[in-house]
């Protein structure tokens, strides 16, 4: 493993090889590492396509009014402070060679400040600032909150504002001049971010080091007080053996997460490190607290700050860039929701399998589409937990156009006859305009109503998969895979998309039919009521004659219960579906098939199935 590439990860190691000129380097995932700056300029960033309408992130409440997140109380900033900050020995790394230094050995304690034996390069591993310090003649220090990978993070009362709690974050590595640029450049920027998922940046402070003799400066910021994403994660865990976060909190911190990195990239600003520590949640808010890796898209020179377990593969070769901020969400999600029960909302998996796909060009394009998208899997995952339908408007499709699938019943029983493939196409919606053309799915979603009109179901399927898998959080594509998966005979494939999509919205009546048509393959003739009953304008079936006999006939299109359809009911429509119906000659037409398929009644006492 000494010469692995940059990036490559032990998963269940939890460790990081990262090759170095004649060494290689042993990190833990969790902490920034430093890529040194390339010979030559990284290519171009390419801008994410704006949204006519950004996400509204002013308005937005944190889990999207959709789901309940537990508030996280202030806590008392004098209990936040450190009592012994030092770095860990397992840390300590010289910043030029890559050796390891201030190790205790033969019995002999370890020294926290020195110079490297290999290099000689000066390292400390101590924070510079003591508690009564004060900096730029205003910011009165009281202790350590923490350090990162490249700073120390100080606890500090302004002065000059009534004593207001400010933090102050300067290097751990004074005489490393990349730190210096880069923490001047992230100054800079940030300065001017105003953003409530971002904590406000007030000034920056000169300072010299008298052990270097360099001039630095720290960065003067809003405290916030609350635990970061992987505290809770790791409170979480201890506290219910092993359990993770609900999924619906996880999904709630994605998306306030993606509303900052979202403002950022319309400035023109990368964050370049996301992960859980790098995240607070106080109170009821959500906010990006360390800006470290911070940078410009127009620069491709600067050294690349990234931690190893959450850094897209493409990093070291192209440098950070929008799809490299969302692979962090994808991998941060995955982290946060990893052991939770995941299998049940396929959706959320394809989410994240195309946050983080290896090919950043198969990535979503921008954090609002993301956003979107998530956005969609959080309905889906509420309306599955809770019961209750959480449907929203598509961005990508048009209302449905009609309903496929029709129900008769007869002398207490309901039959759901089959549905045929013409049917099904002309009930799909079409795309809106301007709504993914350049983006793949656009064409596949074409080439799935095409298989259906040829007869090629299995194809179909393969077409319109390729459509969720692009577009996981709309609800087109799992009716039309579900669709796809019962013609092919596929059952348990279109019974979990049609019931997914039936209890995430109960306007799409085709789901419940669908649905519905499973379960009578199964005989499941109380989960057929079921599911009709919760269709509007469906009650219970009429009673059945003492002495109607009892007929079953199953087919691979076909599964009718209770005898010979005698009444047809119209199946409740939105009214916006009312002008894509044919009218009486299509139910006279469904009438005599359901005739014609079954055959004359059975005399009483000869129930037979065929």
């Amino acid at each position: 493993m000494e010469n692995a590439p940059l990036g490559h990860l032990d998963r269940e190691a939890g460790t990081a090889w990262v090759q170095q000129p004649f060494t290689a380097l042993v990190l833990s995932t969790e902490l920034t590492i430093r890529v040194p700056a390339p010979q030559t300029p990284l290519p171009a960033v390419r801008r994410p396509r704006r949204f006519a309408s950004p996400m509204p992130s002013e308005q937005r409440r944190l889990g999207a009014g959709l789901v309940d997140v537990p508030v996280v109380a202030g806590l008392d900033p004098l209990d936040a402070v450190l009592s012994d900050p030092v770095i860990g020995e397992s840390s300590r790394f010289c910043r030029s060679c890559g050796k390891p230094v201030g190790r205790g050995r033969d019995g002999q304690p370890a020294q926290t400040d020195g110079f490297c034996a290999q290099c000689g390069r000066r390292f400390s591993f101590s924070p510079f600032l003591r508690r009564g310090d004060v900096v730029g003649d205003r910011y009165e220090v009281v202790g350590v909150l923490a350090h990162g990978g490249v700073s120390w993070i100080y606890l500090t009362q302004d002065l000059d504002a009534d004593r207001r709690w400010v933090v102050l974050k300067g290097l751990i590595d004074t005489a490393d001049p990349n730190a210096i640029v880069a923490a001047t450049a992230e100054a800079r920027v940030l300065t001017e971010v105003r953003h409530p998922n971002i904590v406000r940046i007030y000034d920056l402070v000169p300072e010299t080091d008298p052990r270097a003799g360099n001039s630095f400066g720290y960065l003067a910021m809003e405290y916030v007080s609350g635990l970061t994403l992987g505290q809770l994660h790791r409170d979480t865990r201890y506290a219910r053996d092993h359990a993770s976060l609900p999924l619906g909190q996880v999904i709630a911190y994605g998306l306030d997460i993606l509303a900052a990195l979202g403002y950022l990239h319309r400035k023109g600003l990368l964050y370049g490190d996301l992960k859980p520590d790098n995240v607070i949640q106080s109170g009821e808010r959500l906010k990006l607290i360390d800006f470290g890796a911070v940078r410009s898209m127009d620069d491709r020179t600067s050294p690349i700050y990234y931690t190893p377990a959450y850094g897209a593969p493409e990093l070291r070769q192209q440098g950070p860039s929008v799809a490299t901020d969302l692979y962090s969400v994808g991998r941060t999600l995955f982290q946060l929701g990893h052991g939770s029960a995941h299998e049940g909302f396929d959706s959320y998996q394809r989410l994240l399998n195309r946050a983080t796909d290896p090919d950043p060009d198969r990535r979503f394009r921008s954090a609002e589409e993301m956003a979107e998208q998530l956005t969609g899997v959080l309905r889906e995952v509420v309306a599955m937990e809770s019961g209750t339908p959480r449907p929203g408007p598509s961005a990508r499709f048009e209302p449905l156009a009609g309903t496929f699938g029709t129900v008769v019943t007869h002398h207490g029983g309901y039959v759901v006859l089959a549905t045929d493939p013409s049917e099904i196409i002309a009930a799909l919606p079409s795309p809106l305009p301007d709504a993914g053309e350049s983006e793949g799915w656009h064409a596949a979603w074409q080439r799935g109503r095409d298989a259906l009109a040829e007869g090629l179901p299995a194809d179909a399927r393969y077409w319109f998969n390729e459509v969720y898998a692009a577009l996981p959080g709309e609800l087109a594509p799992k009716l039309a895979l579900a669709a796809a998966a019962e013609l092919s005979g596929m059952d348990d494939e279109a019974a979990k998309y049609y019931g997914s999509v039936w209890a995430t919205d109960h306007h799409c009546h085709s789901a419940a039919f669908g649905l519905a048509r499973i379960r009578q393959s199964r005989d499941d003739r109380a989960g057929v009521e079921a599911v009709l009953r919760s269709v509007p304008g469906f009650g219970p079936p009429a009673a059945a004659a003492p002495d109607q006999p009892r007929r079953v006939r199953r087919s691979r299109w076909h599964i009718f219960a209770r005898g010979l359809a005698n009444s047809l009911i119209p199946v409740p429509e939105p009214r916006r579906y009312a002008q894509h119906r044919s009218g009486q000659d299509r139910i006279d037409a469904r009438l005599r098939e359901a005739y014609s398929t079954l055959g004359p009644p059975v005399p009483a006492g000869k129930d037979r199935d065929r």
